[in-house]
């Protein structure tokens, strides 16, 4: 029979990990909506943000730090802009997540789909708990799957 101290272990990985994919969900919502500001508070100040492997209407990027990130990704919708022409749904699958006291990496797939899958890519991510409790991306990598496969786009040394 387990302790109660194993038992708090035990719990107290089950919540972060829980916490980590509410992290990876909310993400994706706020991206798709548009709502950057918000997006912005799942990154520490300091983040790093690489993109790469997608095709040209995506750029690739190395940027550091929440407005170098604001910047990339757009901005907020405006209360004025017409509605989007396309309808995009960020679909994140299969996260690995690994744990390590207040640090954890995670490796998922995610799809962007419309009417139909528009992108296939990956997601290598490490997030830290803050001092108030909460799980931000210290560093995320988005890298386009289309041509190639998953060996060759997870950063080994990441």
């Amino acid at each position: 029979m387990a302790t109660t101290e194993e038992l708090e272990e035990r719990l107290e990985r089950v919540e972060a990990l829980e916490a980590i994919r509410r992290v990876l969900a909310d993400y994706a919502l706020f991206h798709d909506q548009r709502r950057h500001s918000e997006m912005l508070t799942l990154f520490e100040d300091d983040c790093k943000l690489e993109v790469s492997g997608f095709p040209e209407q995506i750029p690739d990027a190395h940027v550091q730090g929440k407005d170098a990130i604001f910047e990339y990704y757009g901005g907020d919708r405006g209360p004025d802009d017409p509605p989007s022409q396309f309808h995009f749904k960020h679909v994140i699958s299969n996260p690995q997540i690994v744990l390590d006291g207040d640090q954890a990496t995670v490796v998922a797939y995610f799809d962007v789909t419309g009417l139909e899958v528009v992108q296939t890519g990956l997601y290598q991510e490490r997030l830290r708990r803050g001092d108030d409790g909460q799980w931000r991306f210290t560093s995320k990598r988005i890298v386009g799957m289309l041509d190639q496969g998953t060996f060759e786009a997870i950063n080994h040394e990441f």
